[in-house]
């Protein structure tokens, strides 16, 4: 085993804090989709122009460093498996109520934590698991689970996609199989995104609409920028520093910023129950971040990380397990 280093609270705290800045900028995403809704834009073609806009500016970040190629690759399939998510999601929205399709949404931290354990081998603690039920009991209370037909439980279990990738995509960005660029990292995770996004969406929609006004344009830029490039940064810079637990329960409180700015900004509706799920929200990021800093790590040579994959060597003496 790799000794750790006494607990350190500083990089949990900066990386909880990237975290949590992403959450907020995911957050706002309902806010500037819905003045693109209103001004005609169905959700196929938001979603296409919340991935195609940051991949014309991340264009330049796809040129790879020597040996960068296999982990562009994986970012790729990561943000392919999120695309095919969003894309089942949205269709899920065709056939499911909305509040069945949220709730199955904010089920990731449960699945991120099952995923780390079967394919990290990265046991939950008690503080993760409890923290991860709070957050599905919150949005429970926000988005009510309802009865499904034959119809819908098949749209239900395709809408498992997208937490499913979400949950992948923390497990592994809480530890890269390879050091990586954040920008190129995000540049890959974008362009497999819109691989995926790109021709269902021109294939349901044949006619794509140009924003017509300032205020459209404000809001396609804005999806762009402040919903997707920013936090998705963020996220990247985040997870290593917070780990993947903490990644997972501190993302999910994009739902508390949602709800919030529909309050205040959109004039929707914040009663009691959507209050006392926050709370429950936050309590369970109380609780995810108690029990002292993350124990932080010096890299230590290749020949010595061990991981649930071999790492590829040049040389068959450096390989541990050879």
């Amino acid at each position: 085993m790799i000794p750790s280093s006494q607990p350190n609270p500083t990089p949990v705290n900066g990386g909880t804090a990237m975290i949590l800045g992403s959450a907020l900028g995911f957050g706002l995403t309902p806010m500037f989709a819905q003045v693109l809704m209103a001004g005609g834009f169905g959700p196929e073609l938001v979603s296409l122009y919340r991935f195609a806009l940051p991949c014309l500016v991340l264009l330049p970040f796809l040129a790879l460093r020597r040996g960068e190629g296999r982990e562009m690759l994986r970012m790729i399939g990561l943000g392919a498996i999120g695309g095919l998510g969003v894309v089942f999601y949205f269709r899920a929205l065709d056939v499911l109520p909305a509040s069945t399709a949220i709730l199955i949404y904010y089920t990731f931290p449960v699945f991120s934590l099952l995923i780390g354990w079967i394919g990290f081998a990265r046991p939950p603690t008690a503080r993760a698991a409890s923290a991860a039920v709070l957050i599905v009991a919150a949005v429970a209370l926000v988005a009510g689970p309802q009865s499904l037909s034959g119809a819908q439980w098949a749209a239900a279990v395709a809408c498992l996609v997208m937490p499913l990738g979400f949950a992948l995509m923390i497990q592994y960005l809480a530890a890269p199989r390879r050091a990586m660029a954040p920008m190129r990292r995000l540049a890959g995770g974008m362009l497999g995104q819109l691989a995926v996004t790109a021709p269902v969406v021109l294939w349901l929609v044949p006619e794509v609409t140009l924003p017509d006004s300032g205020t459209m344009l404000a809001a396609a830029l804005g999806l762009a920028v402040i919903t997707t490039i920013g936090p998705q940064l963020l996220f990247v810079l985040g997870a290593p520093r917070a780990g993947a637990d903490r990644t997972a329960i501190a993302g999910a409180l994009e739902l508390v910023v949602a709800m919030l700015t529909g309050a205040w900004l959109m004039g929707q509706d914040l009663g009691r129950t959507e209050v006392f799920a926050i709370a429950l929200m936050l309590l369970a990021l109380g609780i995810s971040q108690s029990g002292g800093g993350q124990r932080t790590r010096t890299p230590p040579p290749a020949a010595e990380i061990r991981r649930p994959w071999p790492e590829p060597v040049a040389d068959r003496r450096q390989c541990p397990r050879c």
